[in-house]
């Protein structure tokens, strides 16, 4: 039994050991900074009084009385007379110049009859793709056909005539 408190009495020293806190070590003792002077002296930004902006008052709108439209004249169509035979579609093909040189290809003109307008028709190597005439409209009989490339103006021109089948090949010349 003795063996038993012997075994037990070491047990508790080495736990006790174990237990006990670690010797503490002295720390080394360091350095403190302490500033030293500058040579030169600091500069030190002085403050620069600035103009305050005073904000403007935003003005009301003044009631304003909108424009009243005009009215634009529509054209009204005349009816074919009674008995008398529709109106007739003319065509126009030809070669085109601008300036002297054939047109650029890919361009277009149209032709115009007072306030009617064709479709566009396409430019090709120096030639125009038929324009046709056709504005249903018995008040364009017997009035000027003009041709347009742009805002140009070609130097031929000629006249609808609703009541005859026209096909006609005319060049035209713009400046």
């Amino acid at each position: 039994m003795m063996k038993f408190y012997i075994s037990l009495m070491l047990l508790v020293m080495l736990m006790m050991l174990a237990c006990s806190p670690a010797p503490a070590v002295a720390p080394f003792p360091t350095a403190t900074l302490v500033p030293s002077p500058t040579q030169a002296p600091t500069i030190v930004p002085i403050p620069i009084a600035t103009a305050t902006v005073t904000p403007t008052r935003t003005p009301r709108p003044t009631a304003t009385i909108p424009p009243t439209p005009t009215m634009t004249p529509t054209p009204t169509p005349i009816a074919t007379p009674l008995g008398g035979r529709p109106l007739l579609f003319s065509q126009f093909s030809g070669n085109i110049t601008v300036g002297g040189q054939p047109a650029i290809n890919g361009t277009f003109i149209e032709a115009r009859v007072e306030w009617w307008r064709s479709r566009p028709s396409k430019v090709f190597n120096g030639s125009y793709s038929p324009i046709i005439i056709a504005p249903n409209d018995w008040a364009l009989d017997g009035k000027t056909i003009s041709f347009h490339y742009g805002e140009l103006q070609a130097a031929e021109t000629s006249i609808y005539r609703g009541s005859a089948f026209q096909v006609l090949v005319v060049n035209l010349t713009f400046p």
